[in-house]
């Protein structure tokens, strides 16, 4: 087994039993990582493809312990979540095509990446080295 094998397996393994939210509206985006994500043993909230059904979801949980969002979702975009996430103390990445000069001041030091994000990316961005 390669160091990086292993770094990458130790990383994953932060991810099991995590129930982390995905909100996505593409598709093939929203389940590639739902799927990624739940062979690392995480258990899946969503995906949700809209502001509305983000919350719903995210009020409905039993407990979130972090989530992934796209920025421009088709009915709005997601920053009234992160703030409600931010609130509550839940860890949270952006996963999106959206410019990062465009993302509010309060929400510069969040981690972002470019879609697709990886699981092993979002592993450390919600949950550390």
């Amino acid at each position: 087994m390669s160091a990086l094998g292993a770094t990458r397996r130790h990383v994953a393994s932060r991810l099991v039993g995590k129930r982390i939210l995905i909100v996505e509206d593409d598709y093939y985006a929203a389940f590639g990582m739902a799927e990624e994500l739940a062979h690392c043993g995480a258990e899946i909230l969503g995906p949700v493809p809209s502001l509305s059904g983000a919350f719903m979801l995210l009020n409905q949980a039993e407990a979130v312990d972090g989530a992934v969002l796209d920025i421009e979702l088709r009915d709005d975009q997601v920053f009234p979540l992160a703030e409600e996430l931010q609130r509550r103390g839940v860890p949270f990445a952006f996963a999106t095509a959206y410019d990062p000069k465009l993302i509010p001041t309060a929400f510069r030091g969040v981690p972002n990446r470019m879609k697709p994000a990886e699981a092993i990316w979002i592993a450390r961005s919600l949950f550390g080295q």
